[in-house]
């Protein structure tokens, strides 16, 4: 496993200790392939200044939507089992949109990283709920 040093932040007013393995970093990177999704997914279905404004709208929601309920330090974070189910209902309600606006590359991305991060996030289903 990947461990990077600690960072001394602070988040929801706890202590993190700026841990980040593979699975961190593939979450991460699965969130900006998915807003990434929605934003051109938004821009296509409504070209031109109402439909960045919409793109803008929705990413915010999403990634608020992630912070609260799916991220790691979420202060409301998921179980294990709501987590999976959500990302993978965004990931294909996303991807569905993507092939939608006929970007199909996009698409096929955002499922092979979502496909990725869920077998990891399967792997790694021993760890204690406390620490994944």
């Amino acid at each position: 496993m990947v461990v990077w040093p600690t960072c001394g932040w602070v988040v929801y007013g706890r202590p993190v200790n700026g841990r980040v393995n593979a699975l961190d970093v593939s979450a991460f990177i699965s969130e900006l392939v998915l807003l990434a999704g929605v934003a051109v997914a938004t821009t296509d279905l409504l070209p031109g200044g109402p439909g960045l404004g919409l793109a803008v709208l929705v990413a915010v929601l999403v990634a608020v939507g992630w912070g609260r309920w799916l991220a790691p330090r979420a202060p409301r974070r998921l179980g294990r089992a709501g987590r999976l189910l959500l990302k993978t209902v965004l990931a294909v309600v996303v991807s569905a949109l993507l092939i939608a606006v006929a970007r199909p590359g996009w698409a096929a991305v955002l499922c092979v990283v979502a496909v990725v991060l869920a077998a990891a996030e399967l792997q790694h289903r021993d760890m204690p709920e406390a620490l994944s």
